[in-house]
C-alpha cells in the first residue's frame, strides 16, 4: 500500500511534489490554508459526475503535530443525509503543515493505517 503525493502549496520540494516558488517558504500553513487545498483536489471537475459537488467534512477533520487529515463528502448527502448522495472511494487527504505537502490516502485499509505509514515515511526522511 502506498500514498500518493498530488502537489504542494508552494513550498520546499519534498519527493514528488510541486513547487510553484523559486524560494522555499519557511512559514507553517494554516489549517485554512490545508483546507483551500483540499477543496481545490475535490473540486475538480469529475467526468463521469459533471454536477457532483463535494465538500469538506469539516467536524471530522483530524489535527496531528505534523497537519491534518480532511474527510469529504457529497453535498447532496451533508445537506439532505440519505445514502443514495454517499459517494464511495472518497480517500481522504493528507494535509503536512510544514511543508503544503497533500497526500491522497486510499479506501483499502482503515485511515489510521495510511496516518501510521505516513508518519512512518516522515520519520524516515523518505
Amino acid at each position: 500500500m502506498t500514498l500518493q503525493k498530488t502537489a504542494s502549496a508552494g513550498v520546499a520540494p519534498s519527493n514528488n511534489t510541486f513547487n510553484t516558488d523559486a524560494e522555499p517558504r519557511l512559514t507553517m500553513i494554516t489549517i485554512d490554508d490545508a483546507m483551500a487545498l483540499v477543496r481545490s483536489e475535490i473540486s475538480k471537475e469529475n467526468p463521469y459526475e459533471p454536477d457532483l459537488v463535494l465538500e469538506i467534512l469539516e467536524s471530522e477533520t483530524l489535527e496531528k503535530e505534523w497537519g491534518w487529515i480532511f474527510f469529504y463528502e457529497s453535498a447532496d448527502y451533508i445537506r439532505i443525509e440519505d445514502e443514495k448522495y454517499a459517494i464511495a472511494g472518497n480517500a481522504p487527504f493528507i494535509v503536512n503543515k510544514t511543508s503544503g505537502e497533500l497526500v491522497v490516502t486510499g479506501t483499502a485499509w482503515l485511515i489510521e493505517k495510511y496516518i501510521e505509514d505516513y508518519e512512518t515515511r516522515l520519520l524516515s526522511g523518505a
